[in-house]
């Protein structure tokens, strides 16, 4: 890039980082405030970790909800949300939240994003996650904001630092396009939407020990680059001893050692359609009823940190596009499940002792046809809903599985303006933050689906405010 075209990028009124859900929603907002906007994307292609996501959005009231005849309301949202963050999650961040998540659901569908009828997932009083297609909603995205005005998208844009300018504010960019440094300056204000952590081996050393032999997941550029920025800025941290993986995670190809490493980032939850889940050992160890991070961490203490999830024909039929973790044909599909005539013979594809696997499912089958409960306490499927059921509708499923870490709920301290916070509580002038990289959302527990709504509802915070900043009205900051 020459230094002309350079010269052109510091025309810009915001910079915004990072090309996901978070940082889509940001630019277009700046940009429908009337400032030009810069995005810039580290990888090749737009996405990030949304582009991996499972595609569910927990929103609340909803028509998608109405036309399913499910009753909600703000009032049981907010009493979720409290509950999931036991009341640790920044109040401000939960009123944000409760504020525009209604006005976000009809912005993306106002923008062609099509949902799926809600279903149940943990931390839900009702069933509340939408499903969407991850792929269509980041095209859908890419092209609304590339017919914005005054708006430009660049990938490959490699940002290496955040750093504040002669009069205090933190607005300039040291970026490398092309393999080339060079430094942007925002005119208005810089929006950090780069996503979490869950590719970083040394951040995860350094602050999750714990989740060392969890599997890498969520989009390959999520290596921490905007926690880092907000760090060295002065920004706080939060929640990272809240830091949990999420169950679920196939291990392709399995027991080939390489199951752990191979780059497929496919969830799965068989287990809240019915499946039982059994360790190396062939027996069933939890109450798979459980949310997936609590079953997350169970799962990383069992033999070789490796599950399988063990089903029939009745919960196959349960498959469904959206969310991606209920599509088990897809899965079959792509060779991730596989097929079985028989109980043994599902055992057998998988290594696991048939003698034990035939007794553990003719126990769990029988404590269910006699109205019992089986071991570990399952009495439903999800979150008190659901019956679980015997399995016997041949043919048979089974999967390898581990816990991974698909996204890092822990990072930097914002407030209710989506403002970068220092260790004193005050905003760091200029800098916004969206998506992944803010901390304080979700508390020891999250609730299914907030992920991807909050990245939606904080970019177009964020990217509102980066558009209204102004280095004269914030002097006092």
């Amino acid at each position: 890039m020459s230094s002309e075209q350079m010269r052109d990028l510091n025309e810009y009124d915001v910079l915004v980082v990072g090309a996901g859900l978070a940082g889509y929603a940001a630019a277009i907002s700046a940009s429908e405030c009337g400032a030009s906007v810069l995005l810039l994307e580290k990888m090749h292609t737009y996405g990030g970790s949304t582009a991996w996501s499972g595609g569910a959005f927990c929103f609340a009231d909803t028509e998608d909800q109405a036309a399913a005849g499910i009753k909600d309301c703000d009032a049981l949202l907010r009493m979720d949300l409290t509950r999931g963050g036991e009341e640790k999650s920044n109040p401000e961040l939960i009123d944000l939240y409760l504020t525009r998540q209604r006005e976000i659901y009809r912005w993306l569908k106002g923008l062609g994003v099509t949902f799926t009828p809600p279903v149940l997932s943990p931390g839900q009083s009702v069933p509340r996650s939408h499903g969407a297609s991850p792929r269509v909603l980041l095209d859908l995205l890419h092209e609304h904001f590339l017919r914005q005005a005054h708006c430009r998208y660049i990938a490959g844009a490699d940002v290496l630092g955040v750093e504040r300018d002669g009069e205090g504010v933190a607005r300039i960019l040291r970026v490398c396009i092309s393999g080339e440094t060079n430094t942007l300056a925002a005119r208005r204000a810089v929006v950090i939407a780069t996503g979490g952590f869950s590719r970083s081996q040394d951040l995860f050393k350094r602050y999750a020990p714990w989740l060392e032999n969890a599997k890498r997941m969520g989009g390959e550029g999520a290596t921490g680059d905007g926690l880092k920025m907000g760090i060295a800025l002065g920004g706080d941290i939060t929640d990272f001893d809240y830091l949990e993986g999420s169950f679920g995670a196939i291990l392709p190809n399995y027991p080939s050692p390489k199951a752990w490493s191979e780059n497929d980032t496919t969830l799965m939850h068989a287990e809240y359609s019915g499946a039982i889940v059994l360790n190396k050992l062939g027996r069933r160890f939890v109450n798979e009823s459980q949310s997936y991070r609590k079953l997350g961490a169970i799962c990383l203490k069992q033999p070789g940190a490796v599950a399988f999830q063990l089903f029939d024909q009745s919960v196959m039929d349960t498959s469904r596009s959206e969310p991606v973790t209920r599509n088990f044909k897809a899965a079959f599909d792509r060779n991730l499940i596989h097929r079985a005539n028989s109980i043994r013979e599902a055992a057998q594809i998988m290594g696991l002792p048939a003698d034990v696997v035939e007794a553990e499912v003719a126990e769990y089958n029988r404590h269910i046809e006699y109205g019992e409960e089986p071991a570990f306490g399952r009495n439903s499927l999800l979150n008190g809903e659901g019956k679980p059921f015997p399995l016997v509708n041949a043919p048979f499923y089974i999967y390898a599985c581990t816990t991974g870490i698909s996204s890092t709920l822990a990072g930097l301290v914002a407030n209710g303006r989506m403002a970068l916070l220092d260790t004193y509580g005050d905003e760091v002038p200029g800098v916004f933050l969206a998506g992944e990289v803010v901390g304080g959302f979700h508390g020891p527990i999250s609730v299914s689906g907030t992920a991807l709504s909050k990245a939606a509802i904080f970019g177009k915070t964020a990217g509102e405010n980066a558009a209204r900043f102004s280095t004269s009205v914030n002097a006092g900051l």
